[in-house]
């Protein structure tokens, strides 16, 4: 079918670059052509993830002090999502969170370097998730999406999305939240979230070292606007022979 032929050709040339093409970006049509659209850019982004497997977006990961499961496991992400970022585009902060929130530096991307990083991070009895997006909006810390690794941490009712929806409000960005919960105390979380207005993916425990690598694809998923971008551009040199 012309589709699939279509997207053959344009999937080799999804990560081109074509910020020259921004301006010429309009979204309109029909619903049938925007469900194709969307199931284009769809399959486009997969070959992009499997063929590249880096993140290009800055990320913020806020991991939870009250249990020391999640504390090891965001210790964890931290080292295998440092490693995918693309060098100079995308960034990763780095929070723990107790009643307050403090960020973690590392020396380097190796698990060695974070390992070091967390030494000393002890389990805390309370920790709030609001604390870490207040740190993240009040040091300006502007990102496109947040990993959250939640034990038993909690919040007053209404806090969390009051908390999101300030950080939205003054960075003016709608960061995609992935929510990695330990515990099922922690639920409530996902719709607190959600009526903040985050898109949400929420997942219950990756423990083990395979799962926890399945948070990859997630985070090296590019944008809609990119990938038009991409493909917009890919059109564009190819009508100019």
């Amino acid at each position: 079918m012309a589709t699939d032929r279509k997207f053959g050709q344009e999937a080799k040339s999804s990560g081109t670059s074509a910020l020259s093409g921004r301006e010429r970006i309009r979204v309109a049509g029909p619903p049938r052509a925007n469900r194709e659209l969307a199931g284009l850019l769809d399959r486009v982004a997969e070959v992009r993830i499997k063929r590249e497997g880096k993140i290009s977006k800055s990320t913020a990961l806020l991991i939870d002090q009250s249990s020391a499961e999640a504390i090891d496991i965001g210790r964890r992400a931290a080292a295998l999502i440092s490693a995918a970022l693309i060098d100079r585009v995308a960034r990763l902060h780095v929070f723990t969170f107790d009643p307050g929130a403090t960020p973690v530096h590392a020396a380097g991307a190796k698990e060695t370097d974070w390992d070091r990083a967390f030494k000393g991070k002890e389990v805390s009895a309370r920790a709030n998730p609001s604390a870490a997006l207040d740190a993240l909006r009040k040091n300006c810390v502007a990102v496109e999406q947040i990993v959250l690794v939640a034990g038993g941490c909690k919040s007053e009712a209404g806090e969390l999305s009051a908390a999101y929806a300030a950080y939205k409000e003054e960075l003016g960005l709608t960061p995609a939240v992935v929510l990695i919960r330990t515990a099922v105390a922690v639920e409530s979380m996902e719709a607190e979230l959600r009526q903040g207005g985050a898109p949400v993916i929420a997942r219950s425990t990756w423990s083990g070292a395979g799962s926890l690598a399945a948070l990859i694809p997630l985070l090296c998923r590019p944008s809609k606007l990119e990938l038009l971008m991409g493909l917009l551009e890919t059109r564009s040199a190819g009508g100019a022979h």
